[in-house]
C-alpha cells in the first residue's frame, strides 16, 4: 500500500482500519486492504430499505428503485433480490419478489 508503519498503527488505533491482534502484533485482513484500495469483491451485497407503515409503501418502492439503480452502476453483474417483510408479523411474508437477475441487471 505504500504507507508508513506509523500511519497504519494510527489508522488501527482510530478505527479507520480494522485489524486482528495476535500477541503484540496486529494483522490486517486482506478484505480490509481491498476495502481501503477501493476494490470490490464478488460476494453478496446486502442493501436495506425500510418504512414505518403500510401507508408508506410508495416511499419503500422509491427507496428500492434507488438502491437497485445504485447497485446496477456500482456493482454490475450482482444479483438483486427484494424481499418485503411486515415487521409486526415476521412469520408472514406476503411478498418475496425477485426484482432482478444477474443477467438482467
Amino acid at each position: 500500500m505504500g504507507l508508513h508503519p506509523i500511519t497504519i498503527r494510527r489508522w488501527i488505533k482510530t478505527g479507520k482500519m480494522q485489524a486482528v491482534r495476535v500477541g503484540i502484533e496486529a494483522r490486517v485482513p486482506r478484505s480490509e486492504i481491498d476495502r481501503l484500495l477501493g476494490q470490490a469483491d464478488d460476494r453478496l451485497l446486502v442493501l436495506y430499505a425500510r418504512v414505518s407503515g403500510n401507508d408508506q409503501r410508495p416511499d419503500l418502492d422509491r427507496q428500492i428503485q434507488r438502491l437497485e439503480a445504485w447497485a446496477k452502476v456500482e456493482r454490475p453483474g450482482c444479483e438483486v433480490l427484494v424481499r418485503v417483510f411486515h415487521w409486526l408479523w415476521p412469520g408472514r411474508c406476503p411478498e418475496a419478489v425477485a426484482a432482478g437477475t444477474q443477467a438482467g441487471l
